[in-house]
């Protein structure tokens, strides 16, 4: 039997704080010319609407003898000419100098301090136009080699804020450079003092799918505030490798509007122009032409970020995404699809700022509604979903390894995106997108995801599981109470499992995954719905999207 966790206990679990109210979102990009980026780039300076451009320096280059800058043409031309234009920047700086400690991450007290100078004199010679100086780069990594990373890092700061803060004492300080939302990294480093050599944060949320970086967010913001101190964070980078750069836009503006909306003021887009490795991420094609990314940036930037802070509408459906900035912009999409009306809008435009019709259904696509406009909506079939209700009610979790008891399965945070695992249990776990589990058949982990029904209905459950990698193969079952429902062997496969369900309140259905066969590790993507019975079933998503993909195999057991 699996413990019974009391809804109280679960809420009080999983509960979140809300935001502070945050100014409206200032967007801004990231450009590479310290690294050799082509003249051509700057007509995208010139063209771009970004308040801000996070470059780098080389401070090999910079200070070659301890002690003396060179500040040149080539050494800082590219700072001088953002200046010049008007630009205000974000420097973002590596932690080592060939002439200190080896090359190696400055770990002597006159290595730091020699940082700490170089720096300072940086923030001088660019006091009208610096913003801030992000110390490091995405330095959950792996990229401090050290006994004790966390405390190793805070050093570094501890030696270096006192002479920016001195030198120019606007120039913000950005601490723990992560990438993604690294909420256990960053508590680590706040348990060795990182709150009192930083301004702020600085994190680069990057994900296949918005979803849930507001409950990431949220839990960052949580843990800074149990440390005792918190600070703004900062996100210094944001994108996706989007295989159509046409999706870029959409992903731009759910991005931004969710991320305000969590009390974030100031967000990077990664990345200006397009070049060979980051393929189709830019605001500008290397021809020059302005992508999707490009055209939504400053639709965002211009006419609707501006408008006021973003304001989710309050809703009891978590699959409707509706939110109000200022009192004449609101920004509607939902991955449970239904009708809509709109009265006494100015205009409708889709997240590139191009004007569209009102179309008969609210999908995945936001829809910008511009004017003092009223938007009424229907209901979606979907009356439950695994994706945007991770990690909170009507979803709980569960892990058994063998015949072990069965345990309540908790939020981990760490150095890279938080999960829902057991601490024995890991690496077995369950994200937002796919779950690991493991252990093969000697010591088999079972992972049950549990929808608890909060009000009596008819439903078809709907169980979307997808092959990702390293597998061979997983037994799947879903089970209503004691009884069991469908089971199935899954291989390297995709498959919608469904079957009709009648649920009294507090009803529960499993969702049951364990290995099927020899092997360590067997890793699939999800996503399980509950959907009103006589409905259209929906498509199973694209792997790690919230997209639907129509073309995905179906065997609905069941119906």
């Amino acid at each position: 039997m699996f413990p019974v966790a009391s809804r109280r206990a679960l809420a009080a679990a999983l509960c979140l704080a809300a935001p502070a109210t945050a100014a409206p979102l200032s967007l801004g990009t990231n450009t590479h010319f310290g690294q050799g980026w082509p003249t051509r780039a700057w007509d995208a300076v010139a063209l771009t609407t970004a308040a801000t451009i996070r470059e780098g320096a080389r401070w090999p280059l910079i200070e070659t003898t301890p002690g003396s800058y060179t500040f040149t043409d080539k050494t800082v031309g590219h700072l001088d000419r953002l200046c010049a234009a008007g630009r205000k920047v974000i420097l973002v700086t590596k932690l080592q100098n060939p002439i200190y400690d080896d090359g190696n991450v400055v770990a002597s007290s006159g290595a730091r301090d020699a940082f700490g100078n170089y720096l300072a004199a940086m923030a001088s010679r660019y006091r009208n136009c610096l913003v801030a100086i992000e110390i490091g780069n995405e330095v959950n990594a792996g990229k401090i080699a050290a006994l004790d990373p966390h405390r190793f890092y805070v050093n570094i700061l501890k030696a270096i804020y006192p002479k920016i803060k001195a030198a120019a004492p606007a120039v913000q300080v950005l601490g723990a450079s992560s990438n993604t939302v690294a909420t256990g990294y960053i508590r680590d480093l706040a348990k060795v003092g990182l709150m009192d050599w930083v301004d702020g944060i600085a994190i680069h949320p990057y994900r296949r799918d918005p979803v849930n970086v507001d409950w990431e967010l949220a839990r960052l913001n949580n843990a800074m505030v149990a440390a005792g101190k918190k600070k703004p964070i900062w996100i210094t980078e944001f994108s996706k490798f989007f295989a159509d750069a046409g999706e870029a836009s959409d992903f731009l503006a759910k991005m931004a509007v969710m991320m305000n909306a969590s009390g974030i003021e100031q967000a990077q887009w990664y990345v200006l122009m397009d070049f060979s490795s980051v393929g189709t991420m830019g605001q500008y094609e290397r021809t020059g032409g302005t992508t999707a990314a490009g055209k939504a940036f400053d639709y965002f930037q211009t006419q609707v970020l501006p408008r006021g802070t973003a304001t989710r509408v309050a809703s009891a459906d978590p699959t409707l995404f509706h939110y109000r900035l200022g009192a004449d912009r609101q920004i509607l999409w939902t991955t449970n699809p239904r009708t809509i009306a709109v009265t006494g809008a100015t205009a409708l435009r889709n997240t590139k700022g191009e004007a569209i019709a009102l179309p008969a259904r609210l999908g995945n696509e936001p829809i910008v509604v511009e004017g003092n406009a009223t938007v009424t909506l229907g209901e979606g079939d979907t009356v439950a979903d695994s994706l945007v209700s991770y990690g909170r009610a009507p979803w709980s979790y569960f892990g058994q390894r063998l015949n072990n008891p069965t345990r309540t399965l908790e939020v981990i945070d760490w150095k890279w995106t938080s999960f829902i695992s057991y601490p024995f249990m890991r690496p077995s776990g369950i994200n937002q997108l796919a779950w690991v589990t493991g252990g093969g058949i000697k010591a088999p982990i079972t992972l049950t995801m549990r929808y608890t029904a909060p009000t009596a209905g008819n439903f078809v459950a709907v169980a979307c599981v997808g092959y990702k990698s390293n597998t061979a193969g997983i037994a799947f079952e879903m089970k209503r109470g004691a009884t069991t429902l469908v089971t199935r062997t899954i291989g390297a496969e995709s498959l919608r499992l469904t079957a009709p369900v009648t649920l009294a309140a507090g009803g529960t259905v499993d969702f049951i995954t364990r290995p099927a066969a020899r092997g360590e590790v067997h890793n699939y993507w999800y996503r399980y719905r509950l959907v009103k019975a006589g409905t259209p079933l929906p498509n199973c998503p694209l792997p790690g999207s919230s997209t639907d993909d129509p073309d995905w195999h179906a065997d609905d057991t069941g119906v």
